[in-house]
């Protein structure tokens, strides 16, 4: 039947937050946010409740089990959050909204539970009974029978665990507090070893209820993945006051950012309450950072920028600001670099061959015996020959021996030319 009114009212069914393709689509990954945020997917959330009434300006979104009473709450302002615009999820209300909550002017992602009346008409949506101004039929979703978009008991578990390792941790080494001068408080990570991922500090909760500010130093040394848990100890018994200044120094001691609906740098400091069932009260100065108390009540009277965790969270004087807790970073593994390929030997240049010597033309050496009259001896011929063919080519024998067989015919044509005329002379 409920799956029928919602094709009736034309409200689209919702997944679990860890299925919602929605977010999927936004890059954020859930499974990704349990791992490695300290928050857990409640990081996404300015308040993450079992039960939230916000009477005073909530700049942020939420997810809660049952909302009590509200006002026109949404992020305004640009700071660093895990999405541009509100995710929200709303299981339960006890009154209705105001027309112009959901006030996020980038996107809305709105979940309503299963028993929240919720319909389309002419284009817009109601929520039991009261127009939305800001939500479009595509920004709304509802819980079916079978399906819820959080399951608040677990996360809670999940939360309780997580604070209770928290403060198990010892504080982390190269971590400075100074607590002595109440005008000079401080506490300075900036000795931390880089690359730390998370900082654990320990802090006394004496040092909360005091009025005089606090610094936190040294976050710029760190800030490109690092989160700083602050771990209060020795917290009393029974409802408790928290009125102290938190000031963030981002750039050792000359920028001390500010509480406002927007930030210029991103959130890595997170408050461990602890697991204690009693009401903190934050009741004057302002509170910087995300807030974890999973089993106690906060009663936020001043501003309180962050993400706010708790089983009950009221707003009830100044102002909350969104500004989500960022997850630790997954550090890639750095590929090995392949092995430069070794230069391959330059070749060898092949050696100039000698160039072969130019044999002395024997016909000149003939010619001029033969006018001289002077016979040439073969056996000299044939020592000239010999170291010829020791100097010469191969290919220069051919040539050389034809060469000298000549010259042997043109001396034995000479001399019997000559001795012809010899006789010839002799008869005259």
């Amino acid at each position: 039947m409920k799956d029928w009114h919602y094709h009736l009212n034309n409200v689209q069914p919702a997944t679990s937050i860890s299925d919602d393709s929605y977010l999927k689509k936004l890059g954020i990954d859930i499974n990704d946010l349990n791992a490695n945020n300290v928050l857990k997917l409640a990081s996404l959330f300015h308040i993450f409740a079992n039960q939230a009434s916000l009477s005073a300006d909530t700049n942020g979104n939420l997810a809660v089990k049952t909302l009590n009473g509200s006002n026109d709450f949404g992020t305004r302002g640009d700071s660093y959050n895990l999405t541009s615009g509100d995710i929200y999820y709303i299981q339960q209300l006890a009154k209705n909204l105001q027309g112009n909550a959901f006030r996020n002017k980038t996107f809305n992602h709105v979940v309503l539970g299963k028993d929240v009346k919720v319909s389309i008409e002419n284009n817009k949506v109601l929520i039991n009974g009261t127009t939305m101004n800001n939500l479009k039929p595509d920004d709304v979703y509802q819980d079916t029978n079978e399906q819820t978009y959080i399951d608040f008991s677990d996360v809670f578990k999940q939360l309780v665990n997580a604070s209770t390792s928290y403060a198990s941790t010892p504080q982390s080494k190269g971590v400075i507090s100074h607590y002595d001068d109440m005008n000079n408080r401080f506490i300075d990570v900036s000795g931390v070893a880089t690359g730390t991922q998370t900082i654990y500090v320990n802090v006394p909760f004496n040092i909360l209820s005091a009025s005089q500010p606090i610094m936190i130093k040294g976050i710029s040394h760190l800030k490109n993945g690092s989160t700083i848990v602050i771990n209060v100890t020795n917290i009393p018994k029974g409802d408790q006051n928290i009125s102290t200044q938190v000031q963030l120094d981002y750039d050792d001691g000359t920028n001390s950012l500010p509480n406002s609906e927007g930030h210029s740098e991103p959130n890595h400091v997170l408050w461990n309450l602890g697991t204690g069932g009693q009401t903190f009260s934050f009741s004057s100065g302002r509170f910087m950072g995300s807030v974890l108390a999973p089993n106690a009540t906060i009663n936020a009277g001043v501003n309180i920028d962050g993400n706010i965790v708790a089983n009950i969270v009221n707003i009830a004087g100044g102002e909350s600001h969104r500004w989500d807790i960022h997850p630790q970073p997954t550090q890639p593994t750095q590929p090995t670099q392949p092995t430069q390929p070794t230069q391959p030997t330059q070749p060898t240049q092949p050696t100039q061959p000698t160039q072969p010597t130019q044999p002395t033309q024997p016909t000149q050496l003939i010619k001029n015996n033969i006018n001289k009259g002077t016979p040439v001896s073969l056996v000299n011929n044939k020592k000239k020959q010999s170291k010829n063919r020791d100097t010469l080519p191969q290919t220069g024998e051919k040539k050389e021996s034809s060469t000298s067989v000549l010259g042997v015919l043109l001396l034995a044509l000479g001399s019997l030319t000559s001795w012809l005329t010899f006789r010839k002379k002799q008869k005259n």
